[in-house]
């Protein structure tokens, strides 16, 4: 008899166990998740249950593009890439995978406070191809080197460098079979590009307005990351700071004179970017129109037609000021001034306190698909987002950005 009761206890225990979805579970660091040839690295090891691999969330969904949402309270998480939404629920065997239920062979687990998920659903969810090899013991995913024809993108001279970053690194991936071609032209150029269909990629380094949501209800925007503007002066200069009423005061022609603002007695020659600048769309929008709506900006004032340009204009003059991406500053060619006491630097910006920040927006015309969706979720990856981070920009998923969208 108290064998008997022995045995309930354990059949007991070992159910409840099961319920849990902790029983024949057990983790393996020898597997290996392979994405597109590059071992993925995790930081907790695999687990296996049922014969099926489970593995942290946030490793396998942001190395495909996306962003991940976990809410404690209902634990779920959700996937967002520019072309998917997948739902998942803790001990769930159903998913939502774009609005469709569909049925998981093995449920999210959850392991010492970690999330575990499937990694052969979620990477087919989001568009991979998966294989495992049992002899090397390793989980293929094939995504980003399965591209195949040709992509056409056009827009920001900011974005520029990240789009010719993106289409090296998939152009080799997928040698002989992928062409991209990235032109610059502003953001303006972007927004009518896409707009017009002659690219398949706009780049625009502002969001879309609401009068260009309402012009254009066909095209949509997805998040990349986010990008400061500095303010920059000829290095010669000894202003060191400028508050945001008196950076106003300078874009709108009331202060004309350096040592209004404790400068040089000496001119002030203001340097714009054009007007189909993403750039200068997002300066008028955080700089000018932040405080005052109706203000504009004198017509008289210089016009360069990319960021590159503009900063050679403050360089060779010492009584130019500019606006520029902070991506494309050269401390030893200009000034970043400090504005409202705040510094133009790399913490500051990635800390979101410098008061001029824009997002950085990728426009299709309609949810993107196919060789456009791969290539923005490219960009929006953990292997993307370095090179908007090698190019002084934020990245998608910085804790602080209010653009993680």
């Amino acid at each position: 008899m108290q064998k008997f009761r022995i045995l309930m206890v354990f059949a007991l225990v070992f159910s409840l166990v099961l319920g849990m979805g902790l029983v024949a579970s057990a983790a393996d660091d020898s597997v290996k998740i392979v994405l597109d040839g590059k071992v993925l690295a995790v930081d907790q090891a695999p687990r296996f249950e049922d014969n099926f691999t489970l593995i942290p969330v946030r490793a396998i969904g942001e190395a495909l593009g996306g962003i991940v949402d976990y809410d404690n309270a209902t634990k779920r998480v959700v996937i967002k890439t520019a072309d998917h939404t997948l739902q998942m629920e803790l001990n769930n065997r159903y998913a939502m995978v774009d609005g469709k239920s569909v049925a998981m062979d093995i449920p999210m687990r959850g392991f010492s406070g970690r999330t575990f998920v499937p990694a052969r659903f979620v990477a087919e969810s989001l568009g991979a191809d998966v294989t495992y090899v049992s002899a090397s013991k390793s989980v293929n995913i094939k995504y980003f080197s399965k591209m195949t024809g040709s992509l056409k993108i056009s827009g920001s001279t900011t974005i520029q460098p990240v789009a010719d970053g993106a289409t090296i690194k998939l152009m080799d991936m997928n040698k002989g079979r992928l062409t991209v071609t990235v032109a610059g032209g502003g953001s303006g150029v972007g927004v009518k590009d896409a707009v017009a269909g002659t690219v398949n990629i706009g780049n625009s380094s502002a969001a879309l307005t609401n009068a260009q949501k309402a012009t254009y209800p066909k095209l949509v925007q997805t998040f990349i990351g986010s990008d400061a503007i500095a303010v920059i002066l000829n290095k010669a200069n000894p202003v060191k700071n400028l508050t945001k009423q008196q950076v106003f005061d300078i874009y709108t022609g009331k202060i004309t004179n350096w040592k209004d603002v404790g400068g040089n007695d000496a001119p002030i020659l203001v340097q714009v970017r054009e007007s189909t600048s993403g750039t200068a769309a997002s300066f008028f929008d955080l700089a000018i129109k932040a405080i005052d709506s109706k203000a504009k900006v004198p017509a008289t004032f210089t016009p360069s037609i990319s960021s590159g340009a503009l900063a050679q204009a403050v360089m060779s003059n010492p009584n130019a000021i500019g606006y520029d991406s902070y991506g494309y500053i050269d401390p030893k060619t200009v000034h970043a001034v400090a504005v409202e006491g705040i510094d133009c630097t790399d913490n500051n910006v990635n800390a979101m306190i410098w008061p001029y920040t824009r997002s950085l927006v990728m426009l299709t015309q309609g949810t993107p698909t196919g060789l456009s969706a791969v290539f923005i979720n490219y960009v929006r990856s953990t292997e993307g987002q370095k090179i908007l981070t090698d190019n002084a920009y934020i990245e998608l998923r910085n804790k602080y950005a209010a653009t993680s969208k």
